[in-house]
């Protein structure tokens, strides 16, 4: 007779790193795409000031969310670009993607 418990505890120890694997990744994913969700909003935000001409509102606002905001001009167009690095925890994406991974939001508008 064989040992039914013997065998699932084995695979079971074999799956769980599996399963925490992919959980973590899904977090991981999660949070990135978390991430871009609030840097379109501080973009927006920037911009508002930058609308204004309110550079020391910018560079505050900057500093407070750790983020890095460059200003590009080029042929009558601005472009804001507002990047962000985010940390992974998961070993599996930290493997595909590079860490810490920077998020970038961009803003094009015509100067008049």
């Amino acid at each position: 007779m064989k040992n039914k418990k013997g065998q699932a505890l084995v695979e079971f120890i074999i799956l769980v790193p599996v399963l925490f694997m992919i959980l973590f990744s899904i977090l991981d994913f999660g949070q990135i795409y978390y991430q871009k969700y609030l840097l379109e909003n501080h973009i927006d935000q920037i911009y508002e000031f930058y609308e204004e001409g309110n550079q020391d509102q910018i560079a505050s606002y900057e500093k407070e969310n750790k983020l890095t905001v460059k200003e590009e001009k080029k042929h009558g167009k601005t472009t804001l670009i507002v990047t962000q690095n985010i940390e992974l925890f998961s070993p599996v994406i930290r493997a595909i993607l590079k860490n810490p991974y920077v998020l970038e939001a961009k803003r094009i508008f015509y100067e008049s």
